[in-house]
Formats: C-alpha cells, sequence, structure tokens
C-alpha cells in the first residue's frame, strides 16, 4: 500500500500537483504555476473544489484567446 501511495504521488507531481489535501484542495507545483503564469496569465497556486467550475471556465476563456491570438 505504501508503495503504491508513493507511485500515486508521484504520478500527482508530474502533472504539475504537489500536494491534495484533506478537504480536496489541489495545491500546484511551482513549476506548473509559472507554466499557467506564462503562457496563461493565470494564477492559482491552490484550487478548492468549490472554485472547479469557475476556474475551469477562466482557464477556457484564457485558452481561446491564446489560440485565437496564435491564428
Amino acid at each position: 500500500m505504501h508503495h503504491a501511495l508513493q507511485i500515486n504521488q508521484a504520478g500527482l507531481y508530474l502533472d504539475g500537483i504537489e500536494d491534495v489535501e484533506e478537504d480536496g484542495t489541489v495545491v500546484f507545483t511551482d513549476e506548473a504555476m509559472m507554466f499557467y503564469r506564462d503562457i496563461f496569465g493565470y494564477e492559482c497556486k491552490r484550487l478548492p473544489l468549490s472554485e472547479v467550475e469557475e476556474r475551469a471556465m477562466e482557464l477556457q476563456e484564457r485558452y481561446l484567446v491564446l489560440t485565437h491570438r496564435s491564428s
């Protein structure tokens, strides 16, 4: 069980997730935050479950702006 948890934690880190708190809040790695800030102008180090839909819509809007600039 301990080994399986280590593997899952390593996978989360590779996906840009530093931690998932007991209440479900996601804490992103500094590297992921630099990427989002540099590419999208977006900052969100901690993402509570209550904000997931709002943040997803915000990221979608920023992505669409980015893709329209690239076309």
